[in-house]
């Protein structure tokens, strides 16, 4: 879940030099793919999450864990207001994307970049328009 979460800042780190080229593919390799990737290489690419992962856990163990992940990425904020993670009820899909309604009542078009399935009436969570999560119709995460 983690990985839902960050992939998409990174284009930006490697852009910026904070990773390099060879992370960026290797964090790419699994974007179509059940495997989840190396903790590792998570940490590394992505020091300030999870920095805040272990700064919100329990134990070094816990870290990883599925409702910390949660806990802590949606309330993100980001540096600015587009890097928030945001959520709201699908309204209609469309291919690989739809208009999502935010809390706040503003429509939005997002992207399933993970291809999760993703119904009408289903709420999401997003960051920076890429979908990371799907609480399905009827469900509480």
């Amino acid at each position: 879940m983690f990985y839902h979460y960050s992939f998409v800042c990174g284009e930006i780190r490697r852009e910026r030099h904070l990773i390099d080229g060879r992370q960026y593919a290797y964090l790419r390799s699994f974007l179509f793919t059940e495997e989840d990737p190396p903790t590792e290489l998570l940490s590394v690419c992505f020091p300030d999450a999870y920095q805040t992962l272990l700064d919100s856990a329990s134990s070094k163990r816990s870290v990883w864990d599925v409702d910390l992940v949660r806990r802590v990425w949606r309330v993100h904020v980001g540096k600015n207001p587009d890097c928030a993670v945001m959520c709201g009820s699908v309204q209609t899909v469309e291919g690989l994307g739809g208009w999502v309604v935010k809390e706040n009542g503003q429509p939005i078009f997002v992207r399933n970049l993970f291809r999760f399935p993703i119904s009408v009436g289903d709420r999401v969570y997003f960051h920076k328009s890429v979908v990371a999560e799907v609480e399905k119709k009827g469900e509480r995460l």
